[in-house]
């Protein structure tokens, strides 16, 4: 991936859900944090099966993002693309509208491409359960030590 706040919104995101046997929402993924639905029209992800949806979190200059912690809307990591970044989430939410307590199934970490609003599929990454608590773990300061990954 490209230099994104992808390491902050992660850890701040593996901090925020609730996370056990299944990941669930602690927040309104339509508003929230900067989040809403994700349309999935370029057929980056898979076909949402009945019942579910997509969304995508992280946008910093949407109008709810100023709930985002500090760090990760002014991440500390120097040449740092600032908005790039997103998660999307696919949530089991029936036939009711998304709310707290509902099934997360799928997490993503995904970036846009240069100049454009379109995921880039070669950055797209399905994020499991496991790595979340493992983030969740380690501090933010100990993770932006981390070097970049080579991809």
């Amino acid at each position: 991936m490209a230099r994104t706040n992808i390491i902050e919104l992660l850890h701040w995101f593996a901090n925020e859900v609730y996370i056990h046997d299944r990941i669930c929402l602690t927040f309104d993924p339509t508003s929230a944090y900067g989040s809403h639905h994700y349309g999935n029209y370029g057929n980056l992800l898979d076909p949402l099966p009945r019942g579910y949806q997509y969304y995508t979190i992280g946008n910093i200059y949407e109008e709810d993002s100023e709930s985002l912690p500090d760090y990760v809307r002014n991440p500390r990591r120097r040449n740092i693309n600032h908005n790039k970044a997103r998660i999307i989430i696919r949530v089991n939410k029936g036939n009711a509208a998304p709310r707290a307590g509902q099934t997360i199934d799928q997490v993503y970490i995904t970036q846009h491409y240069d100049g454009s609003d379109d995921y880039d599929p070669d950055h797209t990454y399905r994020i499991t359960p496991s790595l979340l608590q493992a983030v969740r773990r380690r501090g933010i300061d100990e993770l932006q030590q981390l070097p970049e990954p080579s991809i």
